[in-house]
Order: structure tokens, then sequence, then C-alpha cells
């Protein structure tokens, strides 16, 4: 069944190693691209200040929470392919995907606690080498 914008049916899939299929996804972070903005403003100015993006896009990481399981290693360091599938939408076949190539450099265990589901915190870093590709679905 088609979903709207609830996140249910989002995948993340990796390239190279099998982590992410071994593991269940709890949570991705918000996905945030900027640019940097400069002062454009000339000395003749008189009442507002001018600006002008920058050329290069900075993606930040993404956090993906995930349900712990201790036999399970994040593959630290090594570049490789991630591609981000999110849900289709009514009427559409295919979900929009988020691909580049990235990185994890760094993995939180998670509190340990009677009664409690381990939740780990892996970060994953797309490196700008190639991508990341936005596609809407179709």
């Amino acid at each position: 069944m088609a979903r709207g914008h609830d996140g249910a049916g989002t995948t993340l899939v990796l390239a190279t190693s099998t982590w992410d299929t071994a593991i269940r996804i709890k949570k991705i972070s918000t996905i945030k691209r900027s640019r940097p903005v400069y002062d454009d403003t000339p000395l003749s100015a008189t009442d507002d200040v001018e600006k002008v993006a920058g050329l290069l896009t900075e993606h930040d990481a993404l956090r993906i929470e995930y349900y712990r399981d201790h036999d399970l290693t994040v593959p630290f360091g090594a570049p490789e392919t991630g591609t981000i599938t999110f849900p289709a939408k009514v009427a559409q076949t295919n979900g929009a995907t988020l691909v580049g190539t990235g990185f994890f450099a760094e993995d939180e265990t998670g509190d340990i606690d009677r009664g409690q589901r381990g939740v780990g915190v892996a970060v994953w870093h797309f490196d700008g080498k190639t991508g990341p590709t936005y596609t809407a679905g179709s």
C-alpha cells in the first residue's frame, strides 16, 4: 500500500557492507543541505545588506538511530554508496531516493538499561565525491 509522508517504509541500503540489512533502523535525522552566504554589500549601499550564495553545497551528517545488536559493528570509515529510499506517495510506484558516496564516522552504543531495547546511533557523512543526488518519486 502506498503511503503519504509517513516515514514507515524508508530504507537505507549500503553498496558493499551488510550492516544495513542486519540492523533495524528506528529513525533517520533531518536531511539538511546548505550553502554559505557571503556579504556582497558595496560601500555605496545606504539601506540594505546585500548577499550572495556560495557555489558549493554542504551536506550535514545523518544520525541514524537503530535497534542495537551487540554482535554487529558499524562499518567505520570505509567509503561506499548509500541509498535512502523514501516510501512512495499515493499514486506513485517508486519512492524518492537520495544516493551518494560517504562513510560512517561515529557510532554510539546508546544506553543499556533493564527492560529497554538498546538504541544505537551511527553517523553517516556524505563525502561529496559522488552526490548525494536526490531523485523524486514516480
